[in-house]
């Protein structure tokens, strides 16, 4: 990085070289995985199958016989253990999800679910963002409200100087920090 900052071409730099190694970092220890299944689903097993095979089979029987007796304690030992499947599949997706690190923990919550993505950030009208810039634009205006996007000037930021307004703090800025952090925990 950067050691010294001293225009605004210094600062992009340094940007840029933060995000890259935050998604580096990132792309290194929390790797894409596919999972495979024939059901799609974590909570399918081999048992499962087994009973849904035997509900079949005995439904046919049913089905000549009239006798639905078997078949109907079948279909709901079936469904008990669906259930049960489910409950476990869940709990065990909860207990592996507290372990993980915070970083691999917010990955593992947003790839179980497409509608997590970060292009179904809806707009304010109510639409979705498609694009990068669309995405960045509504971030930061629902996270920093009030803000300006500045352009980068077709010269580029070398030798541009903007004026700021400057402002003196007076001592009504200075109550919440002095309530929040005091000079101990500073020390």
């Amino acid at each position: 990085m950067t050691d010294k900052i001293s225009n605004f071409t210094d600062l992009e730099t340094a940007a840029k070289q933060l995000q890259d190694a935050i998604v580096f970092a990132y792309n290194e220890n929390c790797p894409l995985t596919v999972r495979k299944n024939n059901r799609n689903t974590s909570w399918w097993n081999q048992d499962l199958a087994e009973r849904r095979k035997k509900v079949r089979r005995l439904f046919y029987v049913a089905k000549k016989s009239g006798n639905w007796t078997d078949h109907e304690r079948a279909i709901a030992d079936y469904n008990r253990a669906l259930r049960q499947a489910k409950r476990e599949s869940w709990r065990r997706h909860c207990e592996e999800t507290e372990k993980a690190p915070e970083c691999s923990r917010l990955h593992r919550i947003l790839s179980k679910d497409e509608r997590c993505a970060v292009s179904s950030i809806q707009l304010e009208n109510g639409e979705h963002a498609t694009t990068k810039k669309g995405i960045l634009k509504e971030l930061l205006r629902v996270h920093f409200p009030g803000s300006e996007t500045i352009m980068e000037p077709s010269g580029g930021w070398d030798g541009l100087e903007l004026d700021f307004p400057k402002r003196k703090g007076s001592r009504e800025d200075w109550v919440t920090p002095k309530r929040v952090i005091s000079y101990e925990e500073l020390k």
